[in-house]
């Protein structure tokens, strides 16, 4: 995407992280960067299905209702519809369930829409990018084939 100041001036909601949850997050040390609070949600490894949860702050002077919805692949997002008073918090879930995404390992792409609704609706829309893959099936060299069929005796 590109930086549109002009819009991210009227943003009625922002997520913080910090620096601490970003050092945490290192996957070099077992972090996992899905779990930062930030725009983007990506997972490498969705067999299944996968969550991801975000935290918005309403940063105007008015209470405020948002909807958020999924585009582009299937998902279920808690709460879809959401009231904030100025500078009140609330942790979104977004569950990607990627049973009919093909396990072959390539990226599949969404879109969470958060829109404002009723009160003021001059805010932009805010859009934030998921990313998941569906690795392939683990092929079992010939040892774990014949350890498998031991263990079911």
């Amino acid at each position: 995407g590109r930086i549109q100041v002009d819009h991210a001036l009227r943003a009625g909601l922002v997520l913080n992280e910090t620096k601490a949850n970003f050092l945490a997050a290192n996957p070099a040390n077992g972090g996992d960067v899905a779990s930062l609070n930030i725009a983007s949600m990506g997972k490498r490894k969705c067999p299944d299905s996968c969550s991801f949860t975000r935290v918005f702050r309403n940063v105007l002077p008015t209470r405020q209702t948002w909807t958020a919805k999924v585009t582009g692949l299937t998902a279920v997002v808690s709460p879809s519809v959401f009231t904030l008073a100025p500078g009140e918090s609330k942790a979104v879930r977004v569950i990607v369930t990627t049973g009919a995404v093909p396990n072959d390992g390539s990226w599949r792409f969404a879109r969470l829409t958060v829109a404002p609704q009723g009160g003021d609706t001059s805010q932009p829309l805010l859009r934030l990018p998921i990313a998941v893959s569906v690795p392939p099936p683990q092929k079992l060299d010939q040892f774990q084939v014949r350890n498998s069929c031991f263990t079911r005796w």
